[in-house]
């Protein structure tokens, strides 16, 4: 099967306007891999579960396999996108974090095949808005803090990036470092859940 490029329009839910990504993938991308791209790009400290549904399949990742009895459930590190039959407007849902439950709804936008040559291209962040979202809050805390800054134009919110401490705004997203450092910190998550192996 020829390899494809899935564009896909990944929205945080709720502020779909404000915290957006459109993404650009391989279609032997695994949906876990998915998963990882999302949790890097969004800004988390991707330390929970997450899942993801497609035409009430779930798609979960291995130790919640192991952990749980989920009906009809599959394991997103093997299931590939090209498995998924994907046609363009085709939507999917990622939740991160059973005890938060932040929502991603993702949209596929175009399908193509891909050209010969530019594998290393992907995965890549085509455009953007919105730095991303904050761990150990709840969608309700998270949009309290975003009506805040919005209402304020500023942020006192302190995060601890890389050992530091810094104030942490929605708003500021820089596309051309996000693709940068894209593809070392997909696979620095995708080691956090998988382990060291390499494909």
């Amino acid at each position: 099967m020829k390899t494809q490029v899935y564009a896909m329009h990944v929205a945080y839910n709720g502020f779909e306007d404000k915290i957006w990504r459109t993404v650009e993938v391989s279609s032997k991308y695994t949906i876990a891999q998915l998963g990882y791209l999302i949790l890097h790009t969004f800004d988390t400290l991707a330390y929970h579960a997450f899942e993801f549904s497609f035409k009430d399949t779930p798609y979960v990742l291995p130790m919640i396999l192991d952990e749980c009895d989920i009906e009809n459930a599959v394991d997103a590190a093997k299931a590939k996108l090209q498995d998924l039959n994907l046609s363009v407007g085709d939507t999917m849902k990622m939740v991160y974090d059973y005890g938060c439950s932040h929502e991603f709804d993702i949209r596929v936008t175009s399908i193509s095949d891909m050209a010969k040559g530019t594998g290393r291209h992907y995965p890549y962040v085509v455009e953007g808005q919105g730095r991303g979202i904050l761990d150990d809050l709840s969608p309700e805390q998270f949009a309290d803090y975003i009506h805040q800054i919005d209402m304020t134009g500023e942020s006192n919110f302190h995060v601890t990036r890389d050992g530091v401490d810094v104030i942490w705004d929605y708003r500021h997203f820089d596309l051309k470092g996000e693709n940068i450092l894209l593809k070392c910190g997909v696979e620095r998550v995708r080691r956090a859940y998988e382990g060291e192996s390499e494909e």
